[in-house]
């Protein structure tokens, strides 16, 4: 689920969109006219090609007063007849706000967003990112966005929003909320090995997160080094498959309790069966059924592995 399906980022979704596709398509008319402009022998695909690059690249390399000049436009898009510039401007301004406090809920719910300090909210700043990650997009680079489904489009410009939403945002803000999330999950780790081994238990509340994962840590890799000294092979399952029929249905390979076969069993089973209709077909005895029975024995064997 996107952030901007917020019922209130909605509308500034909507306005980025439009923007966004007006701006395409001024810029494919305009290359369209150029290209037509051109005696060359060279192919149109291959000339449409060469100046929607340039037209990206002009794109990227905007300077800020061209991206305050685009960010007036989408002022007066917004502002219509009713509104005063300064209220839609200000109003833009809450609305990236609360698309940035959005974000950081989605990586760390359990955080207050708002007491921490994002810094204020620039829009120029935004379009400049947002723009910068569109253009790089495979569907803008192809010239296929504005032929694609609304679906698509959606999609393109959502993630283009979203990713210049992430870098509008400081990256200290960033490790600050991800760190409170690993060391809450790193604290329930924890937790977990402490009940897995009662003789060993220490009250998490009484040792920092930290200490408690380096400690966890240091388990780990003790224990990884004990397994390398031993250098014990291992050996793969199928190597312990005996091709033998329990007519008794015993449980020796550690069946069910309620009697019902265990994997080992099947395999053995299907292992014998094959080899049954092998041997037959060998001396071609076999005479195929086509009941159910004679497609089951095709089954891939590995996926009980």
């Amino acid at each position: 689920m996107s952030i901007f399906d917020h019922y209130i980022l909605r509308k500034f979704y909507r306005l980025v969109k439009n923007y966004t596709e007006d701006l395409l398509r001024h810029k494919e008319e305009d290359v369209e006219d150029k290209v037509d402009k051109i005696d060359s022998r060279t192919s149109r695909t291959k000339l449409l090609r060469r100046e929607w690059g340039k037209v990206m690249k002009d794109i990227r390399d905007w300077n800020a007063s061209r991206i305050k000049k685009e960010v007036k436009e989408i002022v007066k898009r917004a502002q219509g007849h009713r509104n005063e510039e300064a209220q839609v401007r200000e109003d833009l301004d809450d609305f990236l706000t609360l698309a940035r406090y959005k974000y950081l809920e989605e990586i760390n719910p359990a955080v207050d967003v708002e007491s921490v300090g994002i810094g204020p909210s620039n829009l120029e700043t935004f379009l400049s990112y947002y723009l910068e990650k569109l253009m790089q997009d495979d569907m803008v680079t192809s010239r296929m966005f504005l032929n694609s489904s609304v679906t698509d489009r959606r999609a393109v410009i959502r993630s283009c929003m979203t990713d210049a939403i992430e870098d509008s945002i400081p990256t200290s803000i960033h490790r600050a909320i991800l760190s409170k999330k690993s060391r809450r999950k790193n604290k329930e780790v924890v937790a977990e090995e402490v009940e897995d081994e009662p003789a060993k238990e220490v009250p998490t509340s009484m040792a920092p997160p930290s200490k408690a994962f380096s400690r966890l840590k240091e388990e780990k890799s003790e224990s990884r080094k004990e397994g390398k000294e031993e250098k014990k092979p291992k050996k793969r399952r199928i190597k312990e498959v005996e091709v033998e029929v329990d007519d008794d249905g015993g449980d020796d390979d550690g069946g069910d309790d309620d009697g019902e076969p265990s994997q080992m069993d099947v395999l053995q089973r299907r292992l014998a069966a094959l080899e049954d209709r092998e041997r037959k077909m060998r001396e071609g005895k076999f005479d195929a059924t086509g009941k159910d029975e004679d497609f089951e024995l095709n089954t891939n064997l590995s996926s009980f592995m």
